[in-house]
């Protein structure tokens, strides 16, 4: 049963029942958008009719309904397709199975909604087979919208199989200003290192840090999935769209090679941060055992002549108070020269 946020965002979709959009490619760039009538009458599309997309609330009753009674979706690739927090995953279905022949797609994207953390990624769970995509997703999707722009100027994906490899291109570019904000972040705290304050920067640091082991824990397996697409991918990928696959698995492996040097060098910043903290604190720790140092034996001195016995020397001397004062200024002097020679060694 999906959560009650979950559950407020199946509502707004209202009589739509979980259904965002569909369209019937063209197969020219262009789309017609079709509804439930369309879905029902025809689940599966074909060369003939065109290649269908089906792009669906998860949480919606009425989409899981179709997507478990009426998609001829294989049964074994439900769960994952409706998994709340799913990670990228590719596996295939064959004719064996008990749907169409087609495979199970799960990949992440940075989310770029409002007053959201990119870091915090949004998934989209896809089905695909011959003539036909189903996409699922919660939180809205960028890469999805530019896809829908681009069938609307007649310049979209023409097949199912150009609808994957666009898709995936789409979703690293959004990835890579995300990343480049990140390294220029990073860049400040390099220029202000042993400038600003150390803790208020060992916070901002630790975030980065935070931000970059999230998106490398999914980026780095969607980076294999993509490479394992694009020489696994079914027969009815061309050659092209391959290219556009392992195309997209290459800039993938370089985000992530990018995170991993983002985290190197974060470290790298966090470790010089606590080294000057600790030369900090030693400087301030020096001065402190400098000073107790000094008047460790004026306290020695002024508890034995402080205390109440009549045979104590100089105590009834008319200039005892100052001899005193005169011999602690010189055992002060003689200790002060002697730990600032012993410093200077």
């Amino acid at each position: 049963m999906p959560d009650p946020g979950e559950q407020t965002s199946a509502d707004k979709l209202g009589h739509k029942g979980g259904l965002i959009a569909a369209y019937r490619l063209a197969g020219d760039g262009g789309a017609q958008a079709v509804g439930w009538d369309v879905l029902d009458a025809d689940p599966l599309g074909s060369k003939e009719a065109g290649d269908l997309w089906v792009h669906l609330d998860r949480t919606a009753p009425r989409a899981r309904t179709w997507l478990e009674s009426a998609s001829q979706v294989s049964r074994a690739a439900l769960p994952a397709l409706l998994s709340p927090d799913p990670r990228p995953r590719l596996t295939h279905f064959g004719e064996g199975t008990d749907g169409v022949d087609g495979f199970l797609l799960i990949l992440r994207g940075v989310n770029l909604n409002p007053d959201s953390n990119p870091e915090n990624m949004v998934s989209i769970r896809l089905w695909v087979d011959e003539h036909r995509i189903i996409s699922l997703r919660r939180r809205k999707v960028m890469a999805i919208q530019v896809l829908r722009d681009l069938l609307l100027k007649g310049t979209g994906p023409r097949t199912s199989a150009d609808f994957v490899s666009l898709l995936a291109g789409a979703l690293i570019e959004r990835m890579e200003p995300v990343l480049d904000r990140f390294e220029a972040q990073m860049d400040d705290f390099e220029d202000r290192l042993g400038k600003a304050d150390p803790e208020a920067m060992r916070d901002e640091l630790s975030e980065l840090r935070r931000v970059a082991v999230r998106l490398h824990r999914y980026l780095q397996p969607q980076r294999e999935i993509l490479r394992s697409l694009a020489s696994t991918a079914p027969a009815w990928f061309n050659a092209y769209e391959r290219l556009m696959v392992h195309d997209a698995a290459e800039r993938a492996a370089q985000v992530v090679d990018e995170l991993d040097e983002l985290k190197n060098r974060a470290t790298i910043a966090y470790d010089e941060l606590v080294v000057r903290t600790g030369e900090r604190m030693n400087r301030i720790s020096t001065k402190l055992t400098l000073v107790a140092t000094i008047f460790l034996p004026l306290g020695f001195l002024a508890g034995v002549w402080g205390m109440n016995f009549s045979s104590m020397p100089l105590a009834d001397h008319p200039g005892g108070f100052w001899m005193m004062m005169l011999i602690m200024g010189v055992i002060a002097g003689l200790v002060s020269l002697l730990s600032w020679w012993m410093l200077r060694r």
